[in-house]
């Protein structure tokens, strides 16, 4: 099977699985791997707006 070849049927995969429209094992843990990392950061994010709220001078004037 020559190069040429390879790309042929690589090119023949890739446009079956667009017309399916259907995620690969892979292309879901991808998903997932992305997913979770947003929310680590989310987190993160939130936990320091938290701090830094808690950390503020509160005025008691009212």
């Amino acid at each position: 099977m020559g190069i040429d070849d390879l790309k042929n049927q690589a090119a023949r995969q890739s446009e079956g699985r667009a017309k399916s429209n259907v995620p690969t094992p892979n292309d879901l843990a991808e998903r997932a791997r992305a997913a979770a990392q947003r929310a680590k950061e989310n987190a993160a994010r939130t936990a320091g707006e938290a701090r830094d709220r808690a950390e503020e001078p509160r005025d008691n004037d009212s």
